[in-house]
């Protein structure tokens, strides 16, 4: 018998609730990591604009906000983002990319939570089911 024969053999013999678990889990870390390296991309090349968000578009999953910012060489930039944490008016820090400016996030340099939300979550599940399966 294989390794791989073996590992099937005792997954068939795991809770289906824990093996969901465990690979929502593993998904919610590979975000994080996802949003991590994005953030590092912009931390690293981006460069730092004040913006404001303008309005609000669409409904539901679909809503988004409307940023508009000046780059160095001021051009006025004015592009939908998915980030909702923040208000009509208010100013926000952008990091944008010199290259093409349309792509760009809204935070500061040194901004952490997004991925470390979706890591700790992900930890947390995979504990669970950790200890669920050694109790």
């Amino acid at each position: 018998m294989t390794l791989f024969d073996s590992v099937l053999t005792y997954l068939a013999t795991v809770d289906s609730d824990l093996l969901i678990c465990f690979l929502v889990g593993l998904v919610f870390i590979l975000v994080g990591e996802l949003i991590k390296r994005q953030y590092a991309h912009f931390q690293q090349h981006g460069i730092p604009a004040q913006g404001i968000i303008l309005d609000f578009r669409g409904t539901g999953d679909n809503r988004r906000c409307v940023v508009r910012f000046v780059t160095q060489d001021l051009r006025w930039i004015t592009e939908e983002s998915s980030d909702l944490n923040y208000a009509q008016g208010e100013e926000v820090p952008v990091l944008y990319n010199p290259s093409n400016p349309s792509d760009f996030i809204i935070g500061s340099p040194h901004e952490t939570k997004p991925f470390f939300l979706f890591t700790v979550v992900g930890l947390l599940l995979i504990a669970y089911v950790v200890y669920m399966l050694l109790r």
